[in-house]
């Protein structure tokens, strides 16, 4: 075990031999609510001051399917938009979220799930449709070439869709923005060897809208439930990857009770969840997915 400013890291190889050391990837979340996991940790000294994660996002499940990642922010904003990305006010109750400042924390990968709320928001008519999507993509690019020039992964998720009743009287010119939307990030994103996941694909029916309660804890459909979490986690993990090589690295967070003993909730078993409802994590667990049980 290797103990660094509050964290240990426990080092072990499959066959039991000494593996080289390893430091756990640093992962961030980006975006609006769907990004927000309410993770909290004291950034400046790398010790956790308390360990609570929202199950039924997918921020949670990313280091839980990874397990050699920590997170290291939480740099989702209920309600917040993608025209704010980089807004010197960029904050919530649990201080600022900034990019400057999740910047400080030094990430290694970034997920960014972000701009439905700015659909939300939107008419459908003002500006023009055409307008209002390219508005959109430039700001996704801005945001995705920030984290590329500090030399992290760049993890892109589409814009998820939400029930037509959300959208609004335009449902149907917004849900078209949104496919246009994504589709230029999609290909602008892989075309620069980052990590484009395609969520959308899943969670919308043919018109573009949400309307699966097996994904959704909410009846707008807005959020996810935990299985949703966990499948879009995975596939994210899975993506990421293919891109960075497994380190020998596992992690536990000392304090709040958790100990060697026991892996943490970003490790390998998320914790205490099962696979539909919503919880916080604050001790770990053996975890459930819609596969079983996973260590």
């Amino acid at each position: 075990v290797w103990l660094w400013n509050g964290l240990a890291y426990a080092l072990a190889s499959p066959d039991g031999a000494r593996a080289p050391l390893g430091t756990p990837y640093r992962f961030v979340t980006f975006g609006d609510s769907r990004a927000n996991n309410g993770f909290r940790f004291d950034f400046a000294d790398d010790n956790p001051t308390s360990i609570s994660s929202t199950s039924n996002r997918i921020g949670t499940w990313i280091p839980s399917y990874l397990g050699d990642a920590v997170q290291v922010h939480n740099g989702g904003v209920s309600g917040g938009l993608l025209a704010d990305w980089d807004n010197e006010a960029r904050s919530d109750g649990s201080g600022s979220k900034r990019p400057a400042d999740i910047a400080s924390a030094n990430p290694d990968v970034v997920y960014i799930q972000l701009g439905i709320n700015d659909v939300i928001g939107w008419n459908g008519v003002a500006p023009a449709p055409a307008t209002f999507v390219a508005t959109m993509i430039q700001d996704h690019k801005e945001l995705a070439a920030y984290w590329m020039a500090r030399g992290a992964l760049v993890v892109w998720d589409t814009i998820q869709p939400c029930a037509a009743a959300t959208l609004g009287g335009t449902a149907i010119t917004k849900a078209q923005a949104i496919r246009a939307i994504n589709t230029e990030m999609l290909g602008w994103i892989t075309a620069r060897g980052h990590v484009a996941v395609d969520s959308f694909s899943w969670l919308a029916d043919i018109n573009g809208y949400a309307t699966s309660a097996e994904y959704y804890s909410d009846g707008d459909f807005t959020h996810y439930n935990n299985a949703a979490a966990a499948r879009n986690g995975r596939e994210v993990a899975a993506a990421v990857r293919a891109k960075l090589p497994r380190r020998n690295a596992a992690v536990y967070l000392g304090g709040d009770g958790i100990n060697l003993l026991h892996q943490a909730w970003s490790g390998l078993n998320m914790g205490a969840l099962n696979a539909a409802g919503t919880g916080t994590v604050t001790a770990p667990a053996v975890g459930q997915d819609e596969l079983g049980t996973y260590r």
